[in-house]
């Protein structure tokens, strides 16, 4: 229990600093990369750090879940070019950055890590400071119907096959009050107070000249 106690600690620390997040596949658009069932290891990266071949996990202000996908293009200039002519917004999330990009975004009130709808630039773009994402499934015959204007991506580390469904049901009430119950009896358990007959009494010692008397 304290290996399982310290283990989660560093992972939390690891998950924070590090951007890492676990991402629970449901279909199979990425099969046969990765099937469905599947957990994937994701660590934030920038928009300038976004190439080509990259699986990413995005997620839009009007998706009800984050969608991950292959990149297939980065900034296709006709694609930009189009989506500055609609005057296309995008959700960057402020705070936590270098200082070049709080001048440019600057800031978001109390909040360092809010999240601000901005109207797309050109100049966003060349600076690196969003990319535009245009991604399909591996298993898809046709790339998703839109690209996506991103400032920060999960991209997808190593993937673990049908461990998902058991990752799922941690986060049901019931089981983690289960696991709430079956932990708080085992360190009662722990604890609890012995009676000297329920104790172990150490070991008579013997004295090996008495013995030989005896004898």
């Amino acid at each position: 229990m304290a290996f399982l106690g310290a283990t989660s600690v560093v992972m939390a620390i690891l998950a924070h600093s590090m951007g890492i997040s676990l991402i629970l596949f449901r279909t199979g658009s990425m099969e046969p990369s990765i099937p469905a069932g599947s957990m994937t290891i994701t660590t934030e990266v920038d928009a300038e750090q976004i190439n080509v071949g990259d699986v990413l996990t995005v997620q839009t202000p009007d998706m009800n879940m984050p969608v991950t996908h292959r990149v297939i293009a980065v900034n296709d200039p006709e694609t930009v070019r189009d989506l500055l002519h609609q005057g296309h917004t995008y959700w960057t999330t402020d705070g936590e950055r270098d200082w070049q990009h709080k001048l440019t975004f600057g800031t978001t009130g109390t909040d360092s890590r809010a999240d601000v709808e901005r109207e797309l630039t050109v100049e966003d773009v060349k600076a690196g400071h969003v990319a535009v994402v245009e991604m399909q499934g591996d298993a898809n015959d046709s790339p998703d119907s839109r690209p996506y204007v991103v400032s920060t991506a999960q991209a997808t580390m190593a993937h673990i096959p049908g461990i998902a469904p058991f990752v799922a049901q941690l986060s049901n009430p019931r089981v983690l009050m289960l696991i709430a119950i079956v932990a708080s009896l085992l360190v009662a358990w722990a604890f609890w107070p012995r009676t000297e007959g329920s104790e172990r009494k150490p070991p008579e010692q013997v004295n090996p000249a008495t013995e030989d008397a005896r004898a």
